[in-house]
């Protein structure tokens, strides 16, 4: 599922190089809140980022970083998850998954 978007991504970069823009792709452990956290912290010192795409799963941590990084004047763009104060592509994960349990 996941390979499809970062192909995507990777795709966009590099057409993006010309102008100056370059992508690198961060992964975590998503059954670990920790391996998230660290992640998190390894980009808040980093400078001249335009943005960050993420996949925010961890609710209290990904609020936590969505403030500061947001307090860093850097844009959230968060993948089926929907997290205010960021732009949010893809399905509503936590709907999808009520009407699943439901046909059940």
């Amino acid at each position: 599922y996941w390979d499809l978007y970062i192909q995507g991504v990777l795709d966009a970069g590099l057409q993006l190089q010309p102008l100056g823009i370059f992508v690198e792709i961060l992964r975590f452990d998503s059954m670990r809140a920790d391996s998230f956290v660290k992640i998190c912290n390894d980009i808040l010192p980093k400078k001249n980022i335009c943005g960050i795409a993420w996949v925010p799963l961890f609710e209290e941590e990904s609020i936590k970083f969505r403030d500061l990084f947001i307090e860093k004047k850097i844009p959230l763009v968060s993948f089926d998850t929907q997290l205010p104060q960021t732009l949010n592509i893809g399905q509503n994960a936590w709907v999808s998954g009520r009407v699943a349990a439901q046909l059940c």
